[in-house]
C-alpha cells in the first residue's frame, strides 16, 4: 500500500552519487529464455561477451552457442549519453553477424520509444532448414543459396524494397520429387511485388510467376501462371496463416494431363544391369484382405480451409478427354465439399458431388454421380479392365458411408449404383478378363481380339450397411449373353454370385450356370449345383427380341425408362465347326 499522505521531504542539498558502467564483460555464462505465450525454452551458452560503453559509440562483441549453432554478433549502438538519456532519441545501429554459416546484418536507427528498428537489412543463408530449430521454426523448406534484402520499416511493419534470391534446393520434404532451379522475389516500395520461380518435378520443368500484394494477415497472388509439361493454371488466389491456413480464390486451366503426372510420380524401374540376375521362386499369390484397416489421413482435412472455384479446360483421364470441368470445393473447419461439380465426357456431361465430415471420429462421406450419357472406357479401366472400349453409358450412383478407414467406410455403405447401356461397343478383352473364368467352367472360350456389339448393358446395386445385393447384371452382346444376381459382402470380403452365361455361335449356343462364391483374392468359380441341369448346347434362335433388355434396363434405370436397343443379333445357321471349337475350349 501507498504511504499515507504527509509533508514533502526537504530536498537534499548534499552531493548525489552517480554510477557509469564503462565496460561489462561476460565469460562462461548462460541465459535461458522462457517464451510464455509458446512455452518454448532458449538456453544459451556464452562463451565470451564484451559490452564498452565509453565516451564515443557502444560496442557489443558477443558470441553464443544453442541447439548446436555458433551464433556471432558485432555490433556498434549510440553513445551512452544517448541511451541514458531523460528524454530518449533514437540512436544509430549498425550490427554483423552469423548464425552457423549463415551471415545477417543491419545499419540504421533504433528507437527507444516504440522498440523499433529503421534500416538496411541482409541476410545470407546456404542452408534454411538448418535455422529451423534456432528460430522455433523446425521443418522450414531446404532452400539453398538463399539472399535477402530489405527496408525496415519503424513499427514492425512490412519491409519495403524487398528483394529474394534462392538458388537449386530439393523440395522432397514439401514435395517428393520435386526440385527448385531459382526462385528470385522483388516488392519495390509502393508497388506490386513479384516473384517467379522455376524447377522441376521428376524431371519435367515447371515454372510459376505471380504477383504479391499483402491482405490482412496472408499475402494475395495476383495473375497467377503455372506451366508444365503435365497442364498450366492461372488465376488469383489469397493466402492466410490465422487463425489457420487458408487459401481462398479462382483457377483456370486450359489442359491438365493427369495420365502422365500419374505415371510421372510412379518409382522409375532402376537401370538395366549388364550383370546376370539370380532367378527367384515364383512370388506367392497376395494373401490377406484387399480393404486396409489403417485411419485415412483425416486429420490433414483438418489443418487447413479452402474456397476454391476450379476450371479445367480438357482434362487428360483415363486414356480419355474431359472437357469444360468446373467444379466449387470448399473446406472449412474439417468439413469438405465438392459441390457443383460437373464434366463432358466423351459421352456426354456428367454432374458429381461429394462431402465428407473430418471432425467426427467416423467421417460420414457422400458422393453422387449421375450422367445420361459417360464414356464406359474409364470406368472399365478404373475397375482394373483393358481399355479401348467404345460405348456410353448412362449412370447413376448415390454412396453414403462412414468411417476412418478403408474397412470402416465399406462396411457401412449404402445406396445404390445403377448402369445401362444400349447398342455400344466393348472390347473382346474385357470380356474375357471379365468372364473369361465363368465362359470356361461353361465349357466355352472368349476371343480377346476386337470388339463386340452390345446391344444392352444393365447393372443395378443396392447396398445397405456394406451388404450390396446384386438385383440386376444383364450382358448381351453379338457373341455373348450373361444374366445374373448375388450379394457382396464387403466387410467380409466374400462374393456369393449366381451367373449364366451364353455363348453364341452363329444362332446356337453354349450356356451353364454358374456360381461364384468366397473372398474377393481367391474366389471359387464352378457349375452352380443348385441351377437345373448342367451345360447344355442350345441349337437355334437365341438371341431373342431386343425387348428382353427392357426389365432391366428399367432397374437399372432406377425405375425409369429410356432408350432400348434398335435390333437384335441377326439370326445365321450355325456352323459345325465353330459350334465344336466352342464346345472343345
Amino acid at each position: 500500500p501507498g504511504a499515507a499522505p504527509g509533508p514533502a521531504a526537504p530536498a537534499s542539498s548534499g552531493p548525489r552519487l552517480t554510477t557509469r558502467v564503462d565496460r561489462l564483460r561476460i565469460e562462461a555464462g548462460r541465459v535461458t529464455w522462457r517464451d510464455g505465450a509458446t512455452s518454448r525454452t532458449v538456453t544459451a551458452d556464452i562463451p565470451s561477451a564484451t559490452l564498452d560503453l565509453g565516451d564515443g559509440p557502444a560496442h557489443l562483441l558477443a558470441q553464443a552457442e544453442t541447439a548446436g549453432t555458433v551464433i556471432r554478433l558485432d555490433a556498434t549502438l549510440g553513445t551512452y549519453a544517448q541511451m541514458t538519456a531523460a528524454v530518449p532519441t533514437p540512436w544509430p545501429v549498425k550490427l554483423a553477424g552469423s548464425a552457423g554459416d549463415a551471415t545477417f546484418a543491419l545499419d540504421g536507427t533504433a528507437s527507444p520509444v516504440d522498440r523499433s528498428f529503421t534500416g538496411h537489412m541482409e541476410a545470407t543463408v546456404p542452408d534454411l532448414a538448418r535455422l529451423g530449430d534456432l528460430v522455433g521454426r523446425p521443418g522450414l523448406p531446404a532452400l539453398r543459396d538463399v539472399h535477402l534484402a530489405g527496408t525496415l520499416l519503424p513499427g514492425g511493419g512490412l519491409p519495403q524494397d524487398i528483394t529474394l534470391q534462392a538458388g537449386a534446393s530439393d523440395l522432397g520434404a514439401v514435395l517428393p520429387g520435386a526440385t527448385l532451379g531459382h526462385l528470385s522475389l522483388t516488392w519495390p516500395a509502393g508497388q506490386q511485388a513479384r516473384m517467379e520461380a522455376d524447377g522441376a518435378y521428376r524431371n519435367a520443368p515447371w515454372h510459376v510467376a505471380t504477383g504479391l500484394l499483402p491482405a490482412g494477415q496472408g499475402v494475395a497472388l495476383r495473375a497467377l501462371t503455372i506451366t508444365t509439361p503435365f497442364g498450366d493454371a492461372a488465376g488469383d488466389l489469397a493466402l492466410t496463416m490465422a487463425p489457420r491456413p487458408a487459401v481462398r480464390g479462382t483457377l483456370v486451366s486450359n489442359r491438365i494431363d493427369a495420365d502422365a503426372l500419374r505415371l510421372s510420380s510412379l518409382p522409375q524401374a532402376p537401370a538395366a544391369s549388364a550383370a546376370p540376375v539370380p532367378a527367384r521362386a515364383a512370388t506367392p499369390a497376395a494373401a490377406g484382405p484387399m480393404l486396409s484397416d489403417a485411419p485415412l489421413p483425416w486429420a490433414a482435412l483438418r489443418r487447413a480451409d479452402a474456397d476454391l472455384q476450379l476450371t479445367i479446360g480438357t482434362l487428360r483421364l483415363g486414356g480419355a478427354d474431359y472437357r469444360a470441368a468446373t467444379g466449387h470445393l470448399a473446406m472449412q473447419d474439417g468439413v469438405v465439399r465438392l459441390d457443383p461439380a460437373s464434366v463432358v465426357s466423351p459421352g456426354g456431361r456428367v454432374d458429381l458431388s461429394a462431402s465428407a465430415d473430418a471432425r467426427a471420429p467416423a467421417p460420414p462421406v457422400a458422393l453422387v454421380v449421375r450422367s445420361p450419357a459417360m464414356s464406359l472406357d474409364p470406368i472399365l479401366q478404373s475397375a482394373g479392365l483393358p481399355g479401348g472400349s467404345d460405348a456410353v453409358a448412362e449412370v447413376d450412383v448415390l454412396l453414403q458411408a462412414s468411417g476412418a478407414s478403408p474397412r470402416a467406410l465399406a462396411s457401412t455403405v449404402t445406396g445404390h449404383v445403377g448402369l445401362a447401356m444400349v447398342d455400344g461397343e466393348i472390347a473382346n478383352a474385357v470380356l474375357a478378363a471379365a468372364l473369361g473364368d465363368l465362359m470356361k467352367q461353361a465349357g466355352a472360350g472368349l476371343d480377346r481380339g476386337g470388339r463386340s456389339h452390345v446391344r444392352c448393358l444393365a447393372i443395378r446395386a443396392d447396398a445397405m450397411k456394406g451388404l450390396v445385393v446384386l438385383g440386376v447384371l444383364k450382358l448381351d452382346t453379338a457373341r455373348l449373353a450373361l444374366d445374373g444376381n448375388g450379394t457382396i459382402n464387403l466387410p467380409d470380403e466374400t462374393l456369393a454370385l449366381h451367373l449364366k452365361p451364353l455363348l453364341r455361335v452363329g444362332s446356337a449356343g453354349v450356356s451353364a450356370p454358374v456360381r461364384v462364391d468366397g473372398p474377393f483374392r481367391h474366389p471359387t468359380v464352378a457349375l452352380d449345383p443348385a441351377a437345373a441341369g448342367r451345360t447344355s448346347v442350345v441349337i437355334g434362335s437365341v438371341a431373342g427380341p431386343s425387348d428382353t433388355c427392357a426389365p432391366d434396363l428399367t432397374a437399372a434405370r432406377d425405375g425409369h425408362t429410356g432408350r432400348l436397343p434398335t435390333e437384335a443379333a441377326a439370326s445365321k445357321p450355325p456352323k459345325a465347326a465353330d459350334l465344336l471349337r466352342s464346345l472343345l475350349r
